[in-house]
Order: C-alpha cells, then structure tokens, then sequence
C-alpha cells in the first residue's frame, strides 16, 4: 500500500505505510524485509531527490545483504548508492562503486547489472556535460543487454541513445536507434 500511495503521488501516506512494514520486519527479524525495503525507500528518496537521506537507507542496507546467509549480492543497491553520490558531487566514490560493481559483475557473469553500471556511468558522464563518454557507457550497457537478451532493458538504452544522439544534431542516427527499438518493443 505505501508503493502504491507513492505511484500516485501521495507522498505523506506512502512514507508512513513504508516505514510501518520497515519497523514491523525489523521487529519481526525478517532480514530478507528490510534489505527490500531499505533499498525502496532509498530509491524512493533519491526519486525525491533527497541524495543524503537516500544514503543512510541504502547504507543499512548494504551490510545486511552482504552479512545475511542466502541473501544475493546487492548489485543494485551499490549502484543505487553509487547514483546518489553522484548527484551530491561525488563523483569519485561512485565511479570506484560502479567499478567494483562492474568488476564482480563480470566475474558473476551477470550481464545485467555489468550492463546497469554503464547505464549508471552514462548517467554521470552525461551529468558532467560529457555526451561521448555517456555514449560509450549506453553503448556498452546497449551490448551487454543484447547478448543477455533482455528486451527492456536494451529498449530503454537503445531511446536515452537516440535521445543523446539527437541532442548532438546526429539526427539520422537517433533515428535509426529509434528504429531498432520500435523493433524490439513490437518483439518483447
């Protein structure tokens, strides 16, 4: 119920509802729980923009994944925070995050998140006003998603890719991406 008052943009309940379920798992020693939504409410908050506070959620929610038996590596919550520091200007403290991410990705061969840290990389490169470097990072990430053969994913890259190419005046080669995406959305 507090993901949902959140998608309809009632903030308020959503954080009452989410904090609610967050104090009820801690109660209840439900370490699966928490990890969830600690990372969901700090996805929330930097959604908000809210970089500072998104921090200490995703920072409780680190340890407990790494420290918790059968709990999967928390790729996501690493990028997640290497995201966050980004947007506070800390660009060296997530760039090293999203390598060694990216690193144990690889080793993983879990082409997906190896392939959201390029995302992530393309995002802060484009922060920095460096449209090349983004382009090499959606590229690759647009690589990684095609050899996994994750449709979405590959979607969303292939349109911030036209996006980028279009706002560099490459207007027919933002076309022809966007021509290779209206192609794998009519496949997915």
């Amino acid at each position: 119920i507090g993901f949902a008052a959140f998608y309809d943009g009632d903030i308020e309940t959503s954080r009452k509802n989410v904090l609610t379920a967050l104090l009820t798992a801690t109660g209840m020693h439900d370490v699966g729980e928490q990890i969830k939504l600690l990372y969901a409410i700090g996805l929330g908050l930097d959604n908000e923009k809210k970089y500072s506070d998104a921090l200490t959620f995703l920072d409780k929610a680190i340890p407990l994944s790494l420290n918790t038996p059968g709990a999967p590596y928390p790729f996501m919550i690493y990028i997640a925070k290497a995201s966050a520091l980004a947007h506070l200007g800390r660009i060296q403290e997530a760039t090293k995050i999203l390598a060694d991410v990216r690193s144990g990705a690889r080793e993983k061969k879990a082409l997906v998140y190896e392939a959201a840290t390029f995302t992530t990389s393309g995002e802060i490169n484009e922060m920095k006003g460096h449209l090349a470097a983004a382009t090499v990072d959606y590229r690759q990430a647009e690589s990684l998603l095609k050899t996994g053969g994750y449709l979405r994913g590959l979607i969303l890259s292939q349109l911030v890719l036209a996006n980028i190419y279009r706002r560099q005046g490459n207007v027919q080669l933002a076309v022809n991406v966007m021509s290779q995406a209206s192609v794998n959305m009519q496949a997915s």
